[in-house]
């Protein structure tokens, strides 16, 4: 009985051979071609940069969101242009609600761009196409359209400075309308001597000045109050220069976050304009941006980032930085 055990255990010895032999010979090119294994330490995480926390909107059917904002009570307002609709969702990235829509009704849009909070807690959009600001609640109930915009304005991204003061970036043309709380356009930003291109964009830091996103031009201008230039900043330097600039937000210690689209990048600055450093420092996985445009920053820890390549928007910890 030896024998055929004997017999059977040589034979499973040469299958298990020719089988080695056979595949090695057919499965060489493929894993000669391979890559080796990473054996690499893992790259060290910059904890000073900002970091990763979660998206929003991913599976809401965002459709080329343009900019975003946060009331006092955590609520994410988003404008999409894709749907002609304002998303409305939790901090944490739950959708409560959503309003507008294409059409000709008071309360339909047509290309929602920019958004913010005015001091009566009321939204305030602008719609490009349609271009006017309309004023909504934040449960989405239409209030009104605003008439005082001059003739040919095209409207597009919104931001409310320390004075209540609304700042419309007139992308037709090209300078800074500012509205005061009772809807009046008391100051133009224009900048005849060195004009504005595209402008996006717009934050208003503690000394009053005006920070604009010259898209066009692919630097940020810094404005005094009554429309000169105290600054300017290219992107760093020659290495660092902007490729395209869209978004802009001053957090509580007066930094600066720019998106610099192309590069898929955020651009950090302190108050003087100098870079402080770029993040994400890899533009793959969940972090990383595809076509990052309009910012928000909440509170004292968060910051939201509208990535339209995406049709996301991704939120990051400011805590450690």
């Amino acid at each position: 009985m030896r024998l055929p055990r004997v017999v059977a255990a040589i034979s499973a010895i040469c299958l298990m051979t020719g089988l080695v032999v056979y595949g090695g010979i057919f499965l060489w090119p493929r894993l000669a071609g391979s890559a080796p294994a990473d054996r690499s330490p893992a790259r060290e995480v910059n904890k000073n940069l900002p970091r990763y926390l979660y998206s929003i909107g991913s599976d809401a059917g965002l459709d080329r969101p343009n900019t975003v904002t946060v009331d006092a009570k955590g609520r994410v307002f988003v404008t999409d242009a894709g749907s002609a609709r304002v998303y409305v969702f939790s901090a944490e990235g739950k959708k409560i609600s959503e309003f507008g829509g294409s059409g000709e009704r008071p309360e339909n849009l047509a290309f929602p761009n920019g958004i913010v909070i005015n001091r009566q807690g009321n939204l305030v959009i602008a719609d490009s196409v349609k271009r006017n600001l309309k004023i909504f609640s934040p449960e989405g109930g239409y209030l009104k359209t605003i008439q005082s915009l001059p003739k040919d304005t095209k409207p597009g991204f919104l931001s409310i400075g320390p004075d209540d003061l609304i700042y419309i970036s007139d992308l037709s043309g090209n300078r800074v309308l500012a509205m005061d709380a009772e809807e009046k356009i008391i100051r133009t930003i224009a900048v005849p001597e060195k004009p504005l291109s595209y402008p996006q964009g717009t934050a208003v830091d503690n000394q009053g000045q005006l920070w604009v996103a010259d898209s066009g031009n692919y630097q940020v201008r810094i404005l005094d109050s009554v429309g000169q230039e105290s600054g300017l900043i290219k992107g760093g330097g020659p290495e660092d220069s902007f490729s395209m600039v869209r978004g802009i937000v001053l957090d509580p210690k007066g930094r600066a976050y720019v998106s610099d689209t192309i590069s898929r990048s955020i651009k950090v600055f302190k108050p003087s304009g100098e870079l402080l450093y770029s993040f994400p420092e890899s533009s793959g996985g969940a972090e990383g941006l595809v076509f990052p445009t309009a910012l928000a920053v909440y509170g004292q820890d968060r910051l939201f980032v509208v990535d339209r390549g995406a049709n996301d928007i991704k939120v990051y910890s400011l805590t450690q930085n």
